[in-house]
């Protein structure tokens, strides 16, 4: 121990728990002790037993009638419950009146401590990823180091955090370069003294650190650091960074929905503003969440208007100037310079929450027509292949020349499936007519040219796969190597989930041969290629999982992602499976995906799974693509509805409880090796 967190742990002054806490933990560690026996010694505390009553009758936690005994409170609500307001309480008087020399803002402590609680709650209760009362109280004590370094060191430490006060998240930092300690290691410490249990120890160790945390504690301890970033957007003066980082951050960590974002941190608020009155606890005047959220909204179209801005700058050419700095002088395209710059924009913007797609793409065998019919043939083969990509990728990406024969596409706010049928679109539209090359002297008249493409993003399937945009453009090029070992003229996607598994370091770190062998790149299927070729080709199976229950979507996906040689794509509904798959009102966005196999829900809002069954046979691209169902209800009518709307298996989702690793490895090997022997 440094002797600076010698001295704040050791520091007289430092306030301990009070009695009733204290004896609550060391009944609480015993599992057999009796509900009658703990509510004894909180109701020996009247002044703890009045506040706990008070806040179990209040609005924030809507009990249908008024509970009289602290015995009764915890038969409502359980022991973890009273439990966290006994030392919820005891934390905030003990600390409550303590004398902080100098510039401590002890307002914004308990602002972010009550708004962090019950952001922690909150969000523990959206996601069924931990205990709510634990997260809690972890959350509350978070930053109790903070507290107890004001007491220690006084002054000299208040007027240092006081100089960083709009910035919480970089405190860590300057604590370290200016008294060689953090409070997250003080705060753990204290806890340690008093005996918490040690999910919370290490909550509040590693809150500003998740990914150091131990495995076991990772969902509580994630809760507690998506708490901290929600309290600080409600209470910074600036907060719409901090509200796309929520929302990035909540999606990944806690599989919450980005749209419920406006919800959930309105429903904080309101939460926190009855918490303060309660704790009776001065935290200041409540957020306006609508106007916090429309800035942060306002940051993100206002990024999406300049990058549009940006694009019709190209198209424009407003001067020789620009021209020459930004335009590729021989195919009028974007250039090296500017894919650049607008790569960097755009990958900062998909870092908050965002998508973004790069395709890299390389003409096939262009040497060849260089060496054979000379540079003039090659400029008018790469000037139309140029016009072509840009028209193929119309509005939804920025055509640039990387240099010599190769090509890049920036798709912001596209996913890598949204990537790969841009990339496909290309594709065919190069292979589609000859290159005419009628005024080039001494060359044939027509030239057939195909090109190989690689597709990368950064979205949901893998968060944080990419720590820049160097990595996302690796991984691109890493997808067209694949793609031209794989027989040229064709598309492949990284897989950045499967690269990480497969492959230790960062993405993109590894040569392109070694990331090659490792099966990162997953090809997208051609409308003339069957399934069979298509799989037998590869060794790798693409399985399109239809499921509108988050949890069973959630499991599902964990599945999927330990099957071996098997890249998974999901879809929330069976509209946005009709997306995905181009059928229906969706064939205008041209080449859809073709999977190897469809693991469809029965149940789905609007397109049921039997309508999408029959969409699937109708399609003659489709129609050989096996379909297992899942279903709730596994009576005789509904398994033969299914199966006479074209359903190859139906699976009873009480069986799939039992084994769902096994059953769905077993159901992917059987019609795997079934296509493969057709």
């Amino acid at each position: 121990m440094s002797a600076v967190l010698d001295k704040i742990i050791s520091c007289p002054s430092l306030p301990s728990l009070p009695a009733v806490a204290i004896e609550v933990l060391e009944l609480t560690r015993d599992p057999n002790v009796s509900i009658k026996e703990i509510a004894k010694v909180v109701e020996n505390d009247q002044a703890i037993a009045a506040k706990v009553l008070r806040t179990i009758n209040s609005s924030y936690y809507g009990l249908a009638s008024p509970c009289p005994t602290i015995q009764r409170a915890m038969g409502y609500l359980g022991l973890n419950t009273v439990r966290s307001l006994v030392l919820g309480f005891s934390l905030v008087d003990s600390f409550k009146n303590t004398n902080s020399e100098g510039a401590f803002d002890l307002q914004a402590h308990w602002r972010r401590a009550i708004f962090g609680a019950t952001a922690a709650r909150t969000a523990a209760n959206r996601a069924c990823a931990t205990d709510p009362d634990e997260a809690f109280i972890a959350s509350m004590l978070q930053d109790v180091g903070m507290l107890a370094a004001s007491m220690a060191l006084g002054e000299e430490y208040n007027e240092a955090i006081a100089s960083n006060e709009d910035d919480h998240f970089s405190v860590e930092q300057l604590e370290m370069e200016q008294f060689e300690f953090t409070h997250s290691e003080a705060g753990a410490l204290l806890a340690e003294r008093w005996r918490l249990p040690e999910c919370m120890i290490q909550a509040v160790r590693h809150h500003h650190n998740p990914e150091n945390a131990p495995p076991e504690f990772r969902d509580l301890i994630h809760t507690v650091a998506l708490s901290t970033i929600a309290a600080e957007s409600l209470t910074v003066q600036t907060p719409k960074v901090l509200v796309n980082r929520f929302k990035k951050l909540g999606k990944q960590w806690l599989d919450l929905p980005v749209d419920s974002a406006t919800d959930l941190l309105t429903t904080i608020s309101e939460g926190a503003g009855e918490l303060s009155r309660l704790f009776q606890l001065d935290t200041g005047k409540a957020p306006d969440v609508a106007s916090i959220m429309a800035e942060a909204e306002d940051q993100k179209i206002a990024t999406q208007i300049s990058m549009e801005r940006e694009r019709q700058d190209l198209e424009t050419t407003a001067s020789d100037l620009e021209k020459e700095s930004m335009t590729d002088g021989l195919t009028g395209i974007a250039n090296r310079k500017k894919f650049d710059d607008v790569l960097n924009a755009a990958f900062a913007e998909a870092s908050n929450g965002g998508s973004l797609t790069v395709i890299f793409m390389d003409a096939d065998k262009f040497k060849l027509v260089n060496d054979t019919h000379g540079h003039q043939a090659g400029d008018e083969v790469l000037a139309e292949l140029a016009r072509r990509a840009k028209e193929a990728a119309g509005e939804s990406g920025i055509v640039c020349r990387y240099g010599g024969e190769e090509f890049a596409v920036i798709a912001p706010n596209t996913d890598r499936i949204g990537g790969a049928r841009i990339a496909e679109n290309i594709r065919k539209a190069i292979e589609s007519e000859t290159f005419d090359l009628r005024n080039v002297p001494d060359c044939p008249d027509e030239l057939p040219i195909t090109i190989s493409l690689g597709v990368a993003a950064v979205d949901d399937s893998a968060p944080g796969a990419f720590p820049d945009a160097v990595s996302l453009l690796k991984a691109a090029d890493t997808a067209v190597y694949a793609a031209k070992k794989g027989g040229r003229n064709c598309t492949r996607v990284y897989n950045a989930a499967k690269a990480r598994k497969s492959a230790p370091g960062q993405p993109g770190a590894a040569p392109m041969k070694q990331q090659a062998q490792a099966s990162p790149a997953v090809p997208m299927q051609s409308p003339s290629s069957p399934v069979v070729a298509q799989t037998s080709s590869r060794g790798a199976i693409t399985v399109l999982l239809i499921e509108d229950d988050p949890l069973q979507r959630s499991l599902l996906k964990s599945v999927l992602a330990n099957v071996p040689n098997v890249d998974a794509c999901t879809a929330e509904s069976g509209e946005q499976a009709m997306v995905i798959l181009g059928l229906g009102d969706a064939s205008e966005l041209g080449s859809g995906l073709k999977p190897d196999i469809v693991i469809c829900d029965l149940s789905l809002p609007g397109c049921s799974g039997v309508d999408v069954i029959k969409q699937l046979r109708g399609s003659s691209e489709h129609a050989r693509i096996p379909v297992v169902v899942l279903s709730s209800s596994d009576g005789s009518e509904t398994v033969q509805e299914c199966l006479e709307a074209g359903a190859n298996a139906f699976v009873s989702k009480q069986r799939l409880a039992e084994n769902p690793g096994a059953l769905i490895s077993n159901l992917i090997g059987f019609w795997s090796a079934a296509s493969l022997a057709a």
